[in-house]
């Protein structure tokens, strides 16, 4: 359990009401915090693959590497994965 904080940019908006973002997040857990980023698109349905990288962490998670993938479950919810390499 934790919690998971985001900012993100629109990069590129297309004509068809698809846009390109990129993202910063931020998940705290209870032994520290994992940092990540990267770029998915977004179109009418909604987001497509989420996957970011790993970019750094502190606590137990100072040296960890890997990748973060984020399923939507709902309009107000997602499902968040972490594949740590450490």
């Amino acid at each position: 359990m934790g919690t998971y904080d985001e900012t993100c940019t629109t990069t590129r908006a297309g004509i068809d009401d698809s846009s390109t973002v990129q993202c910063v997040v931020t998940l705290t857990l209870l032994k520290g915090k994992i940092t990540g980023q990267g770029v998915f698109p977004i179109t009418s349905s909604g987001p497509g693959d989420i996957t970011l990288a790993i970019t750094g962490g502190t606590g137990d998670y100072r040296t960890a590497r890997g990748y973060v993938q984020a399923v939507n479950t709902s309009p107000i919810e997602s499902q968040v994965t972490l594949h740590l390499i450490r």
